[in-house]
This record gives C-alpha cells, sequence and structure tokens, in this order.
C-alpha cells in the first residue's frame, strides 16, 4: 500500500501527528486534517507531539504564525503544505 509506506517515511522523522481535528475550531480553520503530521511552527522544527505542545504555548493571543505540516493524499504521496494560522 503506497499510502502505508509514505506514512512510514513521515514517520521515520516525525511524530506530531494530529489524531483529531475539531469541527469549527482553529485547525480546521486553517485547513489542518486528521493524520496532518506537524513539522515546524514558526521557525522551530517539530519532532514529538510534546514538542508540538510546547511551541503551540508559546504563541500570544491574537499572534499570527506559520506552521509547516505534510499530508499524504490518496496515492500515497506525502505532500508538504504551509498555513498561516492566527490565534484568538
Amino acid at each position: 500500500d503506497k499510502s502505508l509506506h509514505a506514512l512510514a517515511n513521515v514517520l521515520d522523522n516525525h511524530w506530531a501527528i494530529l489524531t483529531k481535528v475539531e469541527a469549527n475550531f482553529l485547525a480546521e480553520k486553517s485547513g489542518l486534517k486528521q493524520g496532518d503530521v506537524v513539522t515546524k511552527v514558526k521557525t522551530k522544527d517539530i519532532f514529538t507531539g510534546m514538542q508540538l505542545q510546547i511551541a503551540l504555548g508559546d504563541i500570544l493571543p491574537k499572534e499570527e504564525f506559520e506552521m509547516t505540516y505534510q499530508r499524504i493524499d490518496n496515492e500515497g504521496i506525502v505532500k508538504e503544505f504551509t498555513t498561516k494560522i492566527k490565534f484568538p
């Protein structure tokens, strides 16, 4: 299965996988989906869920920042995206 192989390649380096994305919340509104692998917040490389939590905890209210993430498409190809997010 191409998607499993692609996922294994991504997970070799990153474990900050979004396991749940709530409807109508900031993550969904920013284009993030369940299964996305976060690789960078602002200028910080992210390798673990804990690093992701810490990086997001450092964001100030109303601050806009960039988040980079990877997503595997239906053909098993890993694509990288960057989205701008503004904390409420």
